[in-house]
């Protein structure tokens, strides 16, 4: 099932259950941050450099040009698999690169998260690793993109706010957990566009890229009434689920309730027939039961490829 865009409570039928009311309690964890320094990092170039890796440089470097021998881009790869847990709600993450150096210009630059790995080692503007070539010569890209800008200011910093972004990592969309993101100058052509940025191997630990990821909530739990609307009804939008387990994950899109919903993408499973007693995969809404009180429960969903085998869940009170 792709896109549980939410979930509707009637109140005005009986004979369902006594297990639903309006009142939905959650239960955050606890606020929590950390900073990682960047796990790997490169710059890759276009044209004759296409095959050169950059790997070991001490800096990363970006610039923009309508002839690809002078196009830069910098990939960088970050450890949020072990430090950060599955399916945390992500509250910001910040991607903070300094600069060293670069030419007059103040610039802006974009900054998409890269569905795949890379190996420092060995990626260029053709290869992600040793024997295998990106799906589009210059790094695979995913999602939207952030943007900051960027001037030619030593010392300067650039922040690009990738909270979505990792949040899509997070909740295991693109199967690996690591976030990874390639920063391009999105500007038009301009030899003043070039600009350097310290990468891992500087010397001076504090100016190498970072991600600043912040999750949970500042209070152990929490309480939101939800009330009926005037027809009656409870919505709960997918933003609302207090558990999200396996291989369900949130995600944005454009119609769901609050524009969030959460879905199962098709792996080519088989279909499940039988519920299952206690499933791995699973998304979960807390209640407080009002006693004689019946609800019907309607679901807003869309199946992936709008295909049978992807249009069913199964509910469990």
């Amino acid at each position: 099932m792709k896109g549980l865009v939410g979930t509707r409570w009637n109140p005005g039928i009986r004979g369902v259950a006594l297990a639903f009311v309006a009142l939905l309690t959650a239960w955050p964890a606890a606020a929590q941050s950390v900073t990682l320094t960047v796990a790997k990092d490169a710059t890759v170039r276009g044209g004759t450099y296409a095959n050169t890796n950059f790997g070991s440089q001490p800096i990363l470097e970006t610039r923009q040009s309508s002839d690809t021998e002078w196009v830069r881009r910098a990939v960088l790869t970050f450890d949020t698999e072990t430090t950060v847990p599955d399916n945390a709600t992500i509250a910001s993450a910040k991607l903070i690169l300094t600069v060293k150096q670069g030419n007059s210009e103040t610039r802006q630059l974009d900054a998409f998260s890269i569905p795949i790995s890379f190996d420092e080692p060995y990626v260029t503007w053709r290869s992600r690793k040793s024997g295998s070539l990106w799906s589009r010569a210059g790094v695979d890209v995913t999602g939207n993109a952030s943007y900051a800008q960027v001037t030619s200011t030593p010392g300067s910093r650039v922040t690009f706010d990738v909270t979505q972004q990792v949040q899509n990592v997070i909740n295991g969309k693109y199967g690996s957990r690591y976030a990874r993101f390639v920063v391009r100058d999105s500007g038009a052509s301009s030899r003043d566009s070039y600009k350097q940025y310290y990468s891992r191997e500087a010397s001076d630990a504090s100016v190498r890229p970072m991600l600043v990821v912040n999750w949970g909530s500042t209070t152990s739990s929490t309480s939101t009434t939800i009330g009926p609307n005037a027809d009656g009804d409870i919505i709960l939008p997918a933003s609302a689920a207090t558990t999200i387990a396996g291989k369900w994950t949130r995600e944005s899109i454009s119609g769901a309730i609050g524009g969030v919903a959460v879905g199962q993408p098709d792996a080519g499973a088989p279909k499940v027939t039988t519920a299952l007693a206690n499933p791995a995969n699973y998304v979960e809404f807390r209640f407080n039961a009002e006693a004689g009180k019946g609800y019907r429960i309607w679901l807003h969903g869309h199946a992936d490829r709008d295909s049978w085998a992807n249009d069913s869940v199964y509910l469990q009170f």
